[in-house]
């Protein structure tokens, strides 16, 4: 995946993670992305229409699965 630096002319670098919609390249960082932007980059919950950052796991995985909402049975915070 290539990173992109923030379109903002005065910020050369600055990671984009921020686009209008997920099918869209990110574009902006978060200081200087617009209204209705949202983080492209960064892994979701992976429930339809959810999208939280993943913070609950089983307990011996090192990758985060779910948010506090969607966490099946089991699972416990292990990010923050």
């Amino acid at each position: 995946m290539q990173r992109n630096n923030c379109a903002h002319p005065e910020c050369p670098v600055m990671r984009a993670v921020y686009a209008y919609a997920a099918t869209d390249a990110a574009r902006y960082c978060r200081s200087h992305a617009h209204a209705n932007m949202r983080n492209v980059v960064s892994k979701r919950c992976p429930h339809p229409d959810c999208h939280s950052f993943p913070a609950y796991a089983y307990q011996r995985s090192d990758e985060l699965h779910y948010c506090k909402q969607h966490a099946h049975e089991g699972m416990v915070n292990v990010r923050y």
